[in-house]
């Protein structure tokens, strides 16, 4: 396969520090790339499983379109997000090609949850686990990459409730003529492929999946698409892995020893809509392969560095507010095989809750999508909240964070708000329904947060705001000064 040709990321301000290694600056790594009034966790649900599925078949395979019968249940629960996971074969059946052909289904899903539902539907191409930057099977290279998304993006530029997720599980994949390491089984292992080894201590890969990145969210806006772009990381864009958990990235990248995936952080968004996908399971490993909920705290006591809860709420979050970063957890998921009621299940329920009203407190998470529905055969403990319904759904507290947008007529539209208050001495909580159809004001608690926001007028296309958690004052006089 040729090599693209090598180009420098519009935007990224390259420096170089004394002992003339690529750096970045300050400025750089706190660019501002979201500034849009949708704030807090606006978009929750779950993962509906189908068109990604027998991935390594092509094209064709045994995949299949979520049922409207689960989605309408799990918009009921207070579902408004929808991630749909599609092979890059199905969506395209020649490769290099500006232009979308998906399979049957795919579109017919997507208007669904946008257009009749007025939820949103996150578009994120899946090889399967291990598949990575790969069609039929086969390295592809950034140009390959570029050209899907602006294929996706002149599809989709229309309906901003689309939102497009950059790649799931980015590995393997060909960079500047780099395909990785040749083996007679495997043949070409990938130049992406090498860098989890757990240390890529020079950035090497890590800036070259940003160089990706930036050239996909050129190619999107340039389509006059002005969508939200989720951004993944490297190492499996593990929240608790995203800044390095002590064991991989770059050293010496700013105050980080290892600095994971912040090199990502230098991306530059014209639309200011970018936010940056993160996964996070729960089990002793941190992987979805097991059931339990211990993740949450086995700090020290597991080779590779922090606990999910430190990792991912302490050591992410705290990266993202001192560079004014918007973060969104595009797999969460907490299996077990404990029985309900249980103390092991209470347990890990109140973990679940704890850990969500946490997200909601820290101001920069915008949503969350449950592993998932769909896939009764998947296996590995990833249970199908749809055919083992209610499963431990209500872990998940989809009502809690939920927004909901119904039309109630051809000139008006009602905006309900599900809203809780919570205290941390007690487990009850309080629902208000809050309905807007001229200018209004309205105090809305996430959390443990209460900010009081000015409902406007909603309309078939207009968005509904949620309040702004602040960050801390130190993030937002680093965002004063630099943005």
């Amino acid at each position: 396969m040729p090599a693209p040709a090598r180009s420098l990321a519009a935007g990224l301000a390259l420096t170089l520090d004394a002992a003339g290694v690529a750096g970045f600056s300050q400025l750089d790594l706190a660019r501002q790339n979201y500034d849009d009034p949708m704030e807090g966790m606006w978009c929750v649900g779950l993962t509906a499983s189908g068109f990604e599925q027998s991935a390594g078949a092509g094209r064709e395979g045994q995949f299949y379109a979520p049922l409207r019968a689960a989605i309408d249940h799990f918009s009921s629960e207070g579902a408004n997000c929808f991630r749909v996971p599609i092979t890059w074969e199905r969506l395209q059946p020649t490769l290099g090609s500006t232009e979308l052909d998906p399979v049957d289904g795919f579109l017919d899903t997507v208007n669904y949850i946008t257009l009749e539902l007025k939820g949103y539907a996150i578009v994120v191409p899946f090889e399967g686990i291990g598949g990575g930057l790969r069609y039929q099977n086969e390295n592809v290279d950034m140009a390959d990459f570029v050209n899907l998304w602006t294929a996706i993006a002149n599809q989709f530029a229309s309906n901003d409730h689309v939102i497009f997720e950059l790649f799931d599980y980015p590995l393997y994949g060909c960079h500047d003529g780099d395909c990785g390491t040749y083996t007679t089984s495997g043949g070409y292992g990938g130049f992406f492929g090498t860098s989890y080894a757990g240390s890529d201590s020079d950035g090497r890969f890590v800036r070259a999946w940003l160089q990706w990145c930036q050239e996909a969210i050129n190619t999107i806006r340039s389509q006059g698409a002005d969508n939200y772009v989720l951004v993944p990381g490297l190492e499996k864009s593990s929240c608790r892995d995203w800044t390095g958990a002590e064991y991989w990235g770059e050293q010496n990248l700013e105050d980080y020893d290892r600095a994971g995936n912040l090199a990502l952080f230098s991306l530059n968004d014209t639309a200011m809509r970018t936010a940056y996908s993160m996964h996070q399971f729960f089990d002793q490993h941190m992987t979805g392969s097991e059931p339990g909920c211990t993740g949450h705290d086995v700090d020290g006591s597991w080779e590779l560095g922090w606990s999910a809860d430190k990792g991912c709420l302490e050591q992410t979050v705290a990266m993202a507010q001192k560079y004014n970063k918007k973060l969104w957890l595009t797999e969460v998921a907490s299996f077990t095989n404990a029985v309900p009621g249980s103390s092991e299940w209470e347990s890990c329920e109140s973990k679940m809750d704890s850990f969500l009203d946490r997200m909601a407190g820290s101001g920069v998470f915008l949503g969350y999508q449950a592993m998932q529905f769909g896939c009764e055969t998947c296996g590995n403990f990833h249970e199908d909240q749809w055919s083992k319904k209610p499963y431990n759904l209500d872990w998940y507290n989809l009502e809690k964070y939920g927004v909901t947008t119904t039309v109630t007529s051809s000139t008006s539209t009602t905006s309900t708000l599900t809203t809780s208050t919570s205290t941390t001495t007690t487990a009850t909580s309080t629902t208000s329904t809050v309905t807007t159809s001229t200018s209004t004001t309205s105090t809305v608690t996430v959390g443990m947060l209460t900010e009081t926001i000015a409902l406007a007028p909603v309309t078939d296309n207009a968005r509904v705001v949620l309040p702004s958690v602040g960050l801390v004052s130190a993030a937002a006089l680093l965002h004063s000064v630099l943005c």
